[in-house]
């Protein structure tokens, strides 16, 4: 469906067809790229692929690259010994994303215990 798209602060996207602001009245005729955060597209797609939640890597992933670097069993160790809630947070995620609290607050521990470089890591979040 045509029109202005807006990604909320919860996350949520809205759609309208037209939109006032302080500067204007907009609509299809009058579009501009980007009004107040909103944004026209000519389908919704466009829209929510623009607006869509980052893509994390599957655990699955994450354990495929670590263990085709030998390095899978050295992390299910060390999962074994970060703080229960890391534990769980890990046990229930679907996915993780680069900036996954969990990996942003153990990363120096996790390129440290295992000898990743700074590309590896980021290679190992990398969908």
């Amino acid at each position: 469906m045509k029109g202005f798209y807006k990604k909320e602060e919860s996350g949520a996207i809205a759609q309208a067809n037209e939109i006032h602001t302080p500067d204007g009245s907009f609509n299809e005729e009058n579009k501009s790229d980007v009004v107040d955060g909103w944004e026209w597209f000519d389908t919704a797609e466009e829209a929510y692929a623009k607006f869509a939640a980052p893509k994390g890597v599957t655990k699955l992933t994450i354990m495929l690259r670590l263990d085709a670097l030998g390095k899978w069993d050295t992390f299910k160790g060390l999962l074994t010994q970060l703080p229960q809630l890391t534990q769980d947070a890990w046990a229930l995620a679907q996915d993780v994303k680069a900036d996954d609290p969990m990996f942003l607050q153990y990363s120096a521990t996790l390129k440290g215990a295992l000898s990743l470089t700074d590309e590896q890591f980021d290679t190992l979040l990398t969908p």
